[in-house]
């Protein structure tokens, strides 16, 4: 485990606080414990702004949510249980600059030294990243910021040049977003589809099911409703053979 950390494959795990349902689940630490006691060394934390601090859950959803800080101490309890190599921490970042500096506060108080941190003026430049030997009981985290400062989102542009006009047309931020936004809508709405479409079947299933039911009761109560005999092999074996027609002799007519 001598080789730069980008050339391994890692076990990771996507939406590790959800415990059930993608949509309506529980988010909670177990997922987590689990992961981490199953030598996962890669779990992910989607942060959004809480009433009192940052709080991890599936955002537009109707998961539970649960703190950065109890996922924080989960991860430092169980990180290096029954592996010693280095654990990455995928977060997507949705809260306010203010509760990232929180977010920062935690981690830091939570992880202290294990945590993997440089100053952001004056730091080396890696040209590889280090070994997983060398990172060894130390946390990684790895993130995904929509913000950059209290003011001034990510600004991303896409800049397409009209070779006969000459002229550009720029697609901002928000456009940016809006599309990202869409891509992850829809495979929520047809996860949404899917599941009404089941429910639907069970409906008519059931409905069947009920009129069928209902159906032998009625007959069954009904006066004057004679039921149809059917016969058994019993019966058949102990009846009487149907008698057979009486022969009727023919005079023969002589022959001449």
């Amino acid at each position: 485990m001598t080789r730069p950390l980008s050339e391994y494959l890692i076990s990771s795990s996507h939406n590790t606080y959800l415990i059930g349902h993608q949509l309506v689940g529980s988010s909670t630490i177990e997922g987590y414990i689990r992961a981490l006691l199953h030598s996962c060394r890669s779990v992910e934390i989607d942060v959004y702004d809480g009433d009192n601090g940052p709080m991890v859950y599936h955002g537009k959803t109707f998961t539970s949510k649960v703190p950065v800080r109890e996922v924080c101490e989960a991860i430092a309890k169980y990180a290096f249980v029954t592996s010693p190599y280095p654990v990455i921490i995928s977060a997507e970042i949705h809260c306010s600059v203010p509760q990232q500096g929180m977010m920062v506060e935690v981690m830091r108080d939570v992880f202290q030294d294990v945590l993997v941190s440089a100053p952001v003026a004056g730091r080396m430049t890696l040209e590889s990243l280090p070994s997983p030997k060398h990172l060894k009981g130390k946390v990684l985290l790895k993130a995904k910021n929509l913000y950059v400062s209290e003011n001034e989102s990510l600004r991303m542009t896409e800049v397409s040049v009209d070779p006969e006009t000459s002229s550009t047309e720029t697609s901002t931020d928000s456009d940016v977003v809006q599309d990202i936004r869409d891509k992850r809508t829809k495979p929520r709405v047809f996860e949404m589809d899917a599941i009404n479409e089941v429910k639907d079947e069970l409906r008519k299933a059931r409905s069947l099911f009920d009129r069928v039911r209902g159906g032998h009761s009625h007959s069954r109560n009904m006066p004057g409703v004679a039921a149809l005999a059917v016969p058994t092999m019993a019966s058949l074996a102990t009846s009487e053979p149907p008698a057979r027609p009486e022969s009727r002799e023919v005079s023969k007519v002589p022959r001449y």
